[in-house]
């Protein structure tokens, strides 16, 4: 019976301890999920008419506040292991948003939002050197190789799926964490395995230091004076690298362009219309629109590119890269060639949510100048053809420059 009685006590004091220790943590907890979850509970009235959840229990924000605190309760007394509040809340908010029903809407802690704002302003890192592209096989699709970069002696290119990230399967982890699983210090191994052709292999690549490079571009054809660059993604360095290599081929006298958007998942939306304002007249750039969002993109015509160009595209083109293409084809200014785009005509913005952390929630659809939402239907090109990663020769290229001589 002693024995008892000291068990219970020591059971109490432990109790009472533990209950001490989290009670900040718990503090902390309630008031992420209260201010995360009332801004999400505001965006979801405000994008989901309440005809659209009929018949569906609704939920205000002090009452999902109210749920998460039993849980937390439940867990406090009955959970036999320790736990972290800090993590139950990223982890709940993932969940919430889950819940919407938004496949593009994230929830970033503040170390993934500056992971990720250094992605999108091409600062220097330590990787492998690939621009991914987040694919529907779940697996990383490679859209561009940094010429001489880790990745590129190791002998990977442009249109393989890196499936496995030391031994994790990519499609299992995600695109998010798999990507941040390529960085890491310099110097140390990552075992990637990628696919190529049905057909996957695995090389041991050391990390490096790594800067976004310029674009791939230059005269393809001297006689004919055709320039080509080639735009991997719409991050923030793109734009001035975009219209120097423009203005350098010009003054090299090119007289007509190939713009290659091949595998580009997009970017930055401003940033696009930055190096479009180099290429349109003044008009409209594209007009983005949303329950509780408007803006309109606009050029001014002050360095209006009046030559021929030809845009290159296949299905992985995508979201910004279909407002690059639109714009120049509403406007009669490009002839599309290559494979239908992907069909990404919505726009995602970040808010927000305290302590650093944000979430992504696609706020808008675009058009086109034309007026025109290219969401779930593509841009269809001018001249289909088909990509056979079988052939020593690129097929798309060759039917572009075939194109634009006839220009």
């Amino acid at each position: 019976m002693e024995n008892y009685k000291e068990y219970k006590a020591e059971v109490a004091e432990k109790k009472e301890e533990k209950s001490e220790k989290i009670a900040l943590i718990k503090g902390l907890l309630l008031g992420i999920l209260i201010m995360a979850m009332g801004f999400i509970v505001i965006m979801l009235l405000i994008n989901y008419h309440s005809s659209k959840v009929a018949g569906e229990k609704g939920y205000s924000s002090t009452e999902i506040a109210q749920k998460m605190d039993r849980v937390y309760n439940l867990v406090e007394t009955y959970y036999d292991g320790e736990f972290s509040g800090e993590d139950m809340a990223d982890q709940a908010i993932r969940g919430f948003l889950a819940g919407v029903g938004d496949k593009y809407a994230e929830y970033y802690t503040a170390e993934e939002f500056a992971q990720t704002r250094q992605s999108v302003q091409g600062d220097m890192f330590y990787g492998i050197g690939v621009v991914g592209g987040d694919d529907e096989s779940g697996y990383i699709l490679i859209v561009q190789v940094y010429t001489d970069s880790p990745a590129y002696n190791a002998g990977l290119q442009r249109g393989d799926y890196i499936t496995g990230i030391d031994g994790e399967d990519v499609a299992t982890i995600g695109y998010k964490k798999a990507m941040e699983n390529l960085r890491g210090e310099d110097g140390t191994e990552v075992a990637v395995t990628y696919m190529r052709n049905g057909v996957e292999n695995t090389v041991n690549i050391t990390r490096g230091a790594i800067s976004n490079q310029r674009m791939p571009f230059g005269i393809v054809d001297e006689e004919n004076k055709i320039g080509y660059i080639y735009v991997s993604r719409f991050q923030l360095t793109a734009a001035q690298q975009f219209i120097d290599d423009v203005n350098l081929m010009l003054e090299e006298g090119m007289e007509k362009l190939i713009i290659d958007l091949r595998y580009n998942g997009g970017g930055d939306v401003d940033t696009t219309c930055v190096m479009l304002d180099r290429l349109l007249p003044e008009g409209t750039i594209v007009t983005m629109k949303g329950p509780a969002y408007f803006e309109q993109k606009t050029s001014d015509a002050e360095n209006y590119l009046n030559i021929p160009i030809v845009v290159l595209v296949n299905e992985k083109t995508a979201s910004a890269s279909e407002i690059f293409a639109g714009a120049l084809k509403d406007y009669g200014m490009a002839t599309i060639v290559g494979k239908t785009t992907y069909g990404k005509g919505v726009v995602q913005r970040f808010y927000q949510i305290g302590d650093g952390s944000y979430i992504k929630l696609t706020a808008a659809k675009y058009y086109t100048p034309n007026g025109t939402c290219l969401d779930g239907v593509g841009i269809t090109p001018d001249y289909e053809v088909e990509d056979d990663a079988n052939s020593e020769y690129d097929m798309q290229f060759e039917k572009a420059l075939e194109v634009i001589l006839s220009m």
